[in-house]
């Protein structure tokens, strides 16, 4: 349920061109309310193979979609790709450059990085001032970093060049349009890549060294500008890592030692990936399942800088909340810390809707139902999104009335929300 919860707050912050669906928000809102503050980091999800804001981040015409769970990390998704790590990267055709000189070829003195968006992609857009760091770091290094993306109904030249307008100048890297699918399907095609945003990497020898989601940039490009990235082989154990980290919610509960070993090798080998707040939440799980409370308390400690820093204090509350609860700390060790922390960050965002919004999910997990509802009624009279403002205010109302749906209910609206 944890990750449920924080991906609804990311995916309502970082999609500023079109809302989360209110229809599933309102049943994860409700689904943790049923739960009575009692949900674990790493529950299963009740919502199954249901995708959060189906539908939000994509075109009508394009064929690819915004999700990181469609993309396989470090190499080519599907194993008849034509396009893999190794090969030679397909030259380039764009039809507009917009914000930098055109790249005719690539050169051997630079490696770059392609990264495939679309104005209507919440995701891509929110990726980008991590990509504008990476190409100010390793400017002096020879990267060249290209922000492409290919014409559709909803992702036309002059959408682009208003986005790049209003937010583009503040990124330090070129953007390009194209107005045919040559590239899309010569990169993204050809590599079996279905959503975005996806990047591109290629190397000092015009050759690909990793297809995948930009949260491994960090990993790749420090490899890749010594020259110390050994291709396919580095690919695939970087794949290995992803694949570990992703059966964290699993092993945590079946083997907490061995979990433990994971967290301590990716924060060795990939200490950015390990400062992510889904592994950070699987860092807090697991010292809990050890009953190590207090460097429990240090790992949110060290992490609540880092998410001011970069506005993510309202996804980060709940795994404070999380911390606190007595599914993790049954014994109430780290109670008063919780409690403590979110109300500074619930004081720390009250001008943000959503930031309101999952510092009131925090503190119902917590169990505290009268500052949850505060929350929420601060965020309805704040935000200007109607969906939003009419789920927080039903949920107001059954906290208020003391009729919170029983989890058979949740559950039931959460596997046919059709129904609801």
């Amino acid at each position: 349920m944890f990750s449920t919860v924080f991906q609804l707050g990311v995916a309502m912050r970082s999609n500023p061109i079109r809302t989360v669906n209110s229809n599933l928000a309102s049943v994860l809102l409700v689904s943790v309310f049923a739960l009575n503050g009692n949900a674990c980091c790493f529950a299963q999800e009740e919502a199954g193979s249901q995708e959060l804001g189906q539908g939000q981040s994509t075109s009508q015409e394009a064929d690819t979609r915004s999700s990181d769970a469609t993309q396989e990390e470090g190499i080519d998704k599907e194993t008849d790709a034509i396009l893999k790590v190794g090969d030679a990267a397909p030259r380039l055709v764009i039809d507009h450059w917009i914000n930098g000189k055109p790249v005719e070829e690539f050169s051997k003195d630079k490696f770059y990085v392609i990264e495939f968006w679309a104005t209507w992609c919440g995701p891509c857009i929110k990726s980008m001032p991590h990509l504008n760091e990476l190409a100010k770091q390793h400017a002096e290094n020879g990267l060249e970093v290209i922000a492409l993306t290919t014409a559709d109904s909803a992702n036309t030249l002059k959408a682009v060049q208003k986005f790049v307008e209003g937010h583009g100048k503040d990124f330090d890297f070129r953007y390009a349009f194209c107005e045919t699918r040559e590239m899309s399907e010569s990169y993204m095609t050809a590599a079996g890549q279905q959503g975005i945003p996806c990047s591109f990497v290629i190397d000092q020898q015009g050759k690909i060294a990793y297809i995948g989601r930009p949260a491994d940039l960090d990993y790749v490009l420090s490899r890749v500008a010594r020259k110390q990235w050994n291709g396919r082989a580095d690919a695939e154990e970087l794949s290995r890592m992803n694949a570990s980290i992703a059966n964290l919610r699993k092993l945590v509960n079946d083997d907490p030692e061995k979990a433990a070993a994971v967290v301590a090798h990716v924060q060795r080998v990939n200490p950015k990936r390990a400062a992510a707040l889904d592994f950070v939440s699987a860092h807090v799980h697991v010292l809990c399942k050890l009953r190590k409370f207090e460097e429990a308390r240090k790992v949110v400690e060290d992490s609540l800088t880092r998410c001011r820093k970069n506005n993510s204090l309202g996804e980060f509350s709940t795994i404070v909340a999380f911390l606190g609860s007595k599914e993790l700390d049954p014994e109430g060790v780290n109670r008063e810390f919780a409690l403590k922390t979110l109300d500074m960050i619930h004081s720390e965002v009250k001008e943000d809707q959503t930031g309101l919004a999952m510092v009131g999910l925090a503190y119902r997990i917590a169990g505290e139902t009268e500052k949850c509802v505060a929350c929420f009624k601060a965020a309805i009279a704040i935000t200007s999104d109607e969906s939003m403002k009419a789920m927080l205010q039903k949920q107001v109302e059954l906290l208020q009335a003391g009729q919170p749906k029983p989890q058979s209910k949740a559950k039931e609206e959460l596997q046919n929300p059709s129904k609801k």
